[in-house]
């Protein structure tokens, strides 16, 4: 065999263990945060992706950023940040990806910690605006879900998502015209209003898309936590 051959056949070789690995490990193109919204655990927390820190020290009613995560099925856990031990884990899951999507996990108690995935959906509108909201606030029942004009106030509206449970998302994004929103929650049925994000989201222009979750009242949190999809 001439040595061209043979660093032919090597290359090809190399190539198709990459391959391989690659196809392995689930495909690309997926991605992945969290919110930390469990009021049992004990201080902030860390999070692993088949036991790999993907994130540390985040806080009570805090979001992360997205980051990539190969598709499958992968190991998660959230235990108290700094412990190496897995008999530690507030939650120990399979979260399962799927190819080429968004996702938010909510980290919530439900009887039990719990990790709710939601899938996101961010494709740019052709004009507007796209705002999404999460029912994540454990000490809360059913909640209305009103998107409104900065200082508009609610009174004599109709909330665009109704009797909204906890644990679940509005069934779609809402579009909306460019400018500065607010999004309240009241308790379903009432306009006794629960959660109210007031003047704290700047004036969106076309192509954002945001989601804001409820949380309970915890640890200085405000009761909300405002997401950038996109």
């Amino acid at each position: 065999m001439n040595r061209n051959l043979r660093t032919s056949l090597a290359s090809l070789l190399l190539l198709a263990s990459l391959v391989l690995g690659i196809t392995s490990c689930g495909s690309s193109g997926s991605r992945v945060r969290f919110v930390s919204a469990d009021f049992t655990f004990q201080g902030n927390v860390d999070i692993l992706i088949d036991n790999r820190v993907v994130n540390t020290n985040i806080a009570y009613g805090a979001g992360t950023s997205y980051q990539s995560i190969s598709s499958g099925a992968r190991k998660l856990e959230v235990r108290p940040t700094g412990s190496t031990s897995s008999g530690t884990d507030y939650i120990n899951t399979t979260l399962n990806v799927q190819g080429s999507s968004d996702t938010t996990v909510v980290l919530d108690y439900s009887g039990g910690s719990v990790a709710t995935p939601f899938t996101d959906k961010n494709s740019a509108p052709s004009s507007g605006i796209l705002i999404r909201a999460i029912h994540a606030a454990s000490f809360l029942g059913p909640l209305d879900i009103y998107m409104i004009q900065q200082n508009q106030g609610i009174s004599g509206l109709s909330p665009q998502f109704p009797n909204v449970g906890f644990n679940t998302a509005t069934n779609k994004y809402q579009p909306l015209q460019d400018g500065s929103w607010e999004i309240v929650f009241t308790s379903a049925g009432t306009q006794n209003i629960v959660r109210d994000t007031g003047t704290t989201i700047p004036s969106l222009s076309t192509g954002a898309i945001r989601t804001v979750v409820a949380v309970n009242t915890l640890n200085g949190s405000p009761g909300y936590v405002v997401l950038t999809d996109r």
